[in-house]
């Protein structure tokens, strides 16, 4: 019996092309894989740097407030507040300071008060500080977390000075590319309690970075979910295909 060859055999043929379709098609799929995670990571590099840059931001508003507090023998701390409500109203993200006298027989002071639980925290992350800031998450406010400095920041501190942030609007104003459905954003301490979250949670690609700031060192991380269509794009993958089945 003569044996046929390859090209000549319809079975061998078809089962020789569906092998090399299903190859090409995993080809497509790792290949498309690659460019949706490095889109990822360049988005994500970019909302990292942004976040980074508004996160220092808040050190310089932190000493300019702490230096006014301690000069000033005003016990209404009335420059303090002006420069505080300024800030605020300049700055959205940070939506309260607050003047938290280490003696707890005088009141807080700022742009919002305190409730005695929390300006007690505030003074417990004070007089614990070493002269770094202690990041809070809000006990209110799940999105929110505070930054707390000793002022003046040595062991004669005085007062404990808060910022209360929306962690949300660290990552707003990012781009037209996280409006996408599938993508996820997240925010957490450096411990690892989630300061804010919003879109896909189960997520197939993930980048995860330290926020580059000495003081606040919050996690960001993101990820994406990859659908069918993402994974295959319907125009580009026909036209592969058909090409292929052709040849």
């Amino acid at each position: 019996m003569t044996r046929r060859p390859t090209l000549n055999d319809p079975i061998k043929l078809t089962l020789l092309g569906g092998a090399l379709l299903l190859a090409l098609v995993l080809g497509m799929a790792m290949l498309q894989r690659q460019a949706l995670m490095a889109e990822l990571e360049r988005e994500s590099a970019v909302l990292h740097r942004l976040a980074s840059q508004r996160a220092d931001q808040h050190d310089a508003h932190m000493t300019a407030l702490s230096a006014i507090a301690v000069a000033s023998d005003d016990p209404r701390q009335a420059l303090f507040l002006e420069v505080a409500a300024t800030i605020t109203r300049f700055y959205p993200r940070i939506d309260g300071v607050a003047l938290v006298a280490l003696d707890s027989r005088l009141p807080p002071v700022g742009t919002v008060t305190p409730d005695p639980a929390l300006a007690e925290s505030i003074r417990a992350a004070a007089r614990a500080s070493q002269g770094e800031i202690a990041l809070l998450a809000d006990p209110e406010r799940p999105d929110h977390y505070l930054m707390v400095k000793r002022s003046p920041n040595s062991d004669a501190a005085r007062y404990g000075l808060a910022l209360m942030i929306d962690a949300a609007r660290l990552l707003d104003e990012a781009g037209t590319f996280w409006q996408r459905p599938g993508l996820g954003r997240a925010l957490s301490l450096p411990g690892g309690q989630v300061l804010f979250r919003s879109g896909a949670t189960a997520q197939d690609l993930q980048f995860s970075r330290p926020l580059g700031s000495i003081s606040q060192p919050l996690r960001l991380q993101t990820g994406r979910v990859i659908g069918w269509a993402e994974l295959f794009p319907p125009l580009r993958s026909g036209l592969v295909l058909l090409a292929a089945g052709l040849v």
